[in-house]
């Protein structure tokens, strides 16, 4: 059954789902839903609220999706590719198919016509319309055949002319779809019809976990996405639509209800949460002269909202407008008055003088020396001019970045040029240079250049369709004049709404006039209940041609009678709020170069700040040294002989260090440094819930007092009950170990989120041991050592044949004292070991490990070789604990092989290559510590910077930023960096 849930802009109903999808993921349950929104502005909206509430703590992907983006993964994962079809390659296929039927003779009336681009552009748009509505050729076909024969057709139905159209649509359209099939293409489109035969032949691998499936956002669907819904209602899924319509209106709304025709639904009306109803918004109406004065007006009525503090930001404002001029318009309008504006400034392929200059200096090489070739051959003259072009200088920014952005936009029209020759089999087919040059210059008027990115945060610039679902305070919407709102629909030339209404008669689903009103009308009333607080509409007097215009009649329905109100102030000059102010009068006292504290008002505003004038001073001289071009001590390279002393006194060659530490020095040496050298720890948080390090402690301690009674044999596959109530009594021990050790730090773990970690927590243990088990049916290794150190007591909880002995690494006369506890090694009967390190994160690659950004596995393994079993390791690997209990590929000697086999690419190597690998990393060991007892602790991260971003408890300090790094990098592979760091103090 399908469940549709009405509220007022969908908020009641987001806020129950989004609540209900937080507490499955606690669970470690997301993977039963998938959540699909209707817009790209929708789903970046639902990600923040999702993973902004409380009780997420790592629990895996959220499966939020696009329409399109749901298709394209769940084909992926049936192993179903195809490529896709672009915009420029079908206009070219359309077009070649057009001339060919005229020339065969197959074309009557729009023989005439056929040459000319605009014909292949509408057929293009009609050919997406009908595969939308799930209509293939076979079925345009037989509903033809059987109009014509019915009784209950017009006469118009029966003109000659009107059939020589649809019957010219017809062979069109089946030609496409042939050459399609036999390229292997589709277009986007049709990846959703498949997804809908696919799921109704029998359903995905993929889905079978999955349990709900909710649509957010949606008010309208195409049939093909109304076919989705039934798809995923008869392969027993509970579907969850939740509408940005009230119940009634819903129900009345007939496009909606002829999408939900043959489907069993169940309508619910669904409140905002307590306090959550909204009031009526105050409705405001700007009239301005024309468009530029309109885009003035906003920006300032914009402006006055932010001065007077009556929204929290400039992200609380969305601006709708319907063209994509009169967007670049208001937003050059709210960049000109100093707002922040979240919209990119673009500009079409064919404004930039490289692409320009390229086509001409083809045009004119070619042409003095052949008149036909190829598409390929015009294609690869095209790239060789380009190719010949000189590269612009890094050194040029953002100016070389565009060039470069528009080479690549320029080589992929080409492409898709080529590729719309092919699909009509005409590759291979000389023609005059002037049919390929006009085919690129069409695709590269479709394609956009990046000016200049939006400014994070800032007012948002939106297409009407893309507001659904925002609930902003306030809401602008421009361009409120007649023949804007409502668009002005052009009849179609092709297909006429009166033959629509009778194609709809005979089962094909098409949109006519009176449709795409009620539409219309739709869009407009939920564009206006986005707005929680504010509701301005404007409209200009004249347009851009300075005609007189009319407003709108939805102007004076969603406005009432509020009569247009002035423009306010002129307030170019203002900044935003009273902290960017603080900001400039520290900024022009600073430009200055007084030391004395500024006088008057800007010393009120300074200190306002609540710090003192030599804090502030000691901050903007240590951020302009951190912005330098060169590493100093903010970015943790020290130079002070007294610090590097201090550093050789702490870590010299008494000291003992442990895999983890080194290995954590080649993730990030700022990291090591903030929490080796300065001693930080991250604050632990309040709740009631374990954190993070706690719970991979508590993985460790339960793994090793569960397998220390079965150590030294191999497990026995059969004894699934037997091993699941030992390991239920090691959780419960260990736990309530761990709750009283809580309770002694001063928290109590006996809430809901605790109870909810104790059951993810069972479910990662019991889904390890069925691995094991399954390990064990064709495996001759064995768990044999538990927690078993080097340099190390054996302790309490270790294992007795622990060595007191360190890993020794020596190399160029320096030598390195290493220490550790290895989690686990298992033997196979032969004499070979292999080690493995619990983690419940991510594990490294082989990749990694062989560029030697992991030292902590090849250490254990040294440690094996050298102090606990001399001679007997045939590798190891990381062991992850999590949704997919699994080992990484790892490190494994070919002549011991893999446990459970394995290729060259999974990690065994030869013994040549073991021996160079495990010699390089003592190598790097040594120069880690020597880079350590020297003071270079710079900010470079040796894994994924972004995941380093979000997770590393030291991102406040280290302040992390590539561009501020890359011209540090720069320096410092050149020596200006450490020239510039011996100046600075640590």
């Amino acid at each position: 059954m399908l469940q549709v849930w009405c509220s007022v802009a969908g908020e009641g109903g987001r806020c129950r789902l989004l609540a209900e999808l937080r507490a499955q993921m606690a669970e470690g349950r997301g993977e039963e839903w998938l959540y699909v929104a209707a817009t790209p502005a929708l789903h970046r909206e639902l990600e923040r609220r999702l993973w902004a509430g409380p009780g997420l703590f790592g629990c895996g992907e959220s499966r939020l999706y696009l329409m399109d983006g749901l298709a394209e993964k769940l084909l992926s994962e049936e192993g179903y590719a195809r490529s896709e079809v672009g915009a420029s390659a079908r206009e070219v296929a359309l077009e070649r198919i057009l001339l060919r039927l005229k020339a065969g003779g197959r074309l009557y009336y729009l023989s005439p016509i056929a040459h000319l681009p605009g014909v292949a552009r509408a057929l293009g748009a009609l050919i997406s319309e009908w595969k939308r509505a799930g209509i293939d050729p076979q079925r345009w076909e037989k509903a033809l055949r059987d109009l014509a024969g019915s009784a209950g057709v017009g006469q118009h139905w029966r003109s000659p002319a009107v059939q020589a159209r649809l019957a010219d649509l017809a062979a069109i359209y089946r030609e496409y779809a042939r050459c399609l099939e036999e390229r292997g293409l589709w277009e986007k489109e049709d990846r959703l019809n498949y997804l809908v035969g696919r799921l109704r032949r029998g359903g995905f691998r993929s889905l079978a976990g999955v349990r709900r499936v909710v649509l957010d956002g949606f008010y309208d669907f195409t049939p093909a996405q109304s076919a989705l819904l039934g798809a995923l209602e008869e392969a027993g899924l509970e579907v969850v639509l939740n509408l940005p319509l009230r119940g009634e209106e819903a129900r009345r709304y007939e496009p909606l209800r002829r999408s939900l025709a043959g489907l069993e639904v169940r309508w619910e009306e669904v409140a905002r949460p307590p306090g959550g109803e909204p009031g009526q918004p105050e409705v405001a109406v700007l009239r301005a002269a024309d468009p530029q004065a309109e885009a003035r007006a906003i920006s300032l009525r914009i402006k006055a909202l932010l001065l007077d503090g009556k929204v929290e930001g400039p992200e609380e404002v969305a601006v709708v407008a319907r063209e994509e001029a009169e967007r670049q318009r208001i937003a050059q309008a709210l960049r000109a008055a100093g707002i922040p504006c979240a919209l990119d400034v673009e500009t079409p392929l064919t404004a930039l003088p490289l692409v320009a200059g390229s086509l001409e200096a083809l045009r004119e090489e070619a042409g003095s020396r052949w008149e036909k070739a190829t598409p390929v051959e015009w294609a690869a003259r095209l790239e060789e001019r380009l190719n010949r072009l000189p590269l612009p200088p890094l050194t040029a920014g953002s100016a070389a970045l565009r060039e470069l952005l528009a080479r690549e936009r320029l080589r992929e029209v080409l492409r898709q040029v080529v590729q719309g020759f092919a699909l009509a089999g005409e590759e291979e087919e000389a023609l005059p240079l002037a049919q390929f040059l006009a085919a690129v210059q069409r695709g590269a008027a479709r394609q956009r250049v990046l000016l200049r990115p939006g400014d994070r945060g800032g007012v948002r610039v939106l297409e009407p369709g893309e507001v659904r679902g925002l609930g902003l305070a306030a809401v602008f919407l421009s361009g409120m004049r007649e023949g804007n709102y409502p668009r002005h629909f052009h009849p179609d030339w092709l297909l006429s709404d009166s033959e629509r209404r009778e194609l709809r008669r005979a089962g094909l689903l098409l949109e006519d006039e009176a449709e795409r009103r009620q539409k219309e009308e739709l869009l407009l009333r939920h564009l206006a209940e986005q707005a929680r607080r504010w509701l301005f509409l404007s409209y200009p007097g004249r347009d851009e041609q300075g005609q007189p215009v009319l407003p709108s009649l939805y102007l004076w329905e969603l406005g009432g009678r509020a009569e247009p109100e002035p423009e306010p102030p002129q307030a170019e000059e203002w900044p935003l709020n009273a902290r960017e102010l603080r900001a400039f009068a520290l900024a022009g006292w600073w430009k200055t170069g007084a030391e004395a504290a500024p006088p008057g008002l800007f010393s009120l505003l300074l200190r306002k700040e609540g710090e003192s004038l030599s804090a502030l001073l000691w901050r903007i001289k240590a951020d302009e040294e951190r912005w330098g071009s060169s590493y100093g001590p903010y970015d943790g390279l020290l130079s002070r002989p007294e610090a590097k002393e201090r550093l050789r006194a702490a870590f010299g060659p008494g000291r003992c260090f442990t895999p983890t530490q080194l290995d954590g020095f080649v993730r990030c040496p700022f990291g090591f440094f903030c929490r080796e050298v300065l001693g930080l720890e991250p604050a632990e948080e309040e709740g009631e819930e374990a954190a993070p390090a706690d719970l991979g402690y508590l993985y460790h301690r339960i793994l090793a007092r569960f397998l220390r009674p079965y150590c030294g044999r191999p497990l026995n596959p059969e004894a699934w009950q037997e091993y699941r109530a030992a390991l239920q009594e090691a959780i419960e021990q260990e736990c309530r170990q761990y709750e009283e050790e809580a309770k002694g730090r001063g928290r109590a773990l006996s809430g809901g989120f605790w109870s909810l970690q104790k059951r993810r927590l069972v479910r990662t243990l019991e889904r390890w041991l069925r691995c094991e088990l399954e390990a064990a049916r064709s495996s001759p290794w064995y768990p044999a050592y538990l927690e078993i150190a080097f340099g190390l007591p054996p302790g309490p909880e270790g294992d007795p044949r622990s060595q007191p002995e360190p890993l020794h690494l020596k190399a160029g006369g320096e030598e390195v004292v290493v220490r550790g506890r290895i989690d686990r090694i298992d033997l196979d009967g032969r004499g070979n070991c292999a080690v493995y390190d619990y983690k419940s994160g991510s594990t490294p690659t082989y990749g990694e490990l062989r560029a030697g950004r992991d030292l902590q596995l090849p250490l254990y393994l040294l440690a094996v070789e050298r102090v606990l079993l001399p001679g007997r390791a045939a590798g190891g690997s990381y062991y992850r604990l999590g949704r997919e209990c699994r080992r990484s590929p790892g490190l494994w000697r070919e002549e011991s092989g893999r446990p459970g086999g394995g290729r060259r690419k999974d990690g065994v190597v030869g013994e040549r290559e073991w021996e160079e690998l495990l010699a390089r990393v003592e190598e790097q060991a040594l120069e880690c510590v020597r880079l350590i007892r020297g003071g270079e602790f710079r900010v470079r991260p040796g894994r994924s910077a972004e995941q380093c971003r979000g997770r590393c408890p030291y991102r406040p300090v280290c302040r992390y930023d590539r561009w501020r790094l890359a011209e540090k990098e720069e320096g410092a592979s050149t020596g200006r960096g450490a020239e510039s760091g011996r100046e600075g103090e640590g």
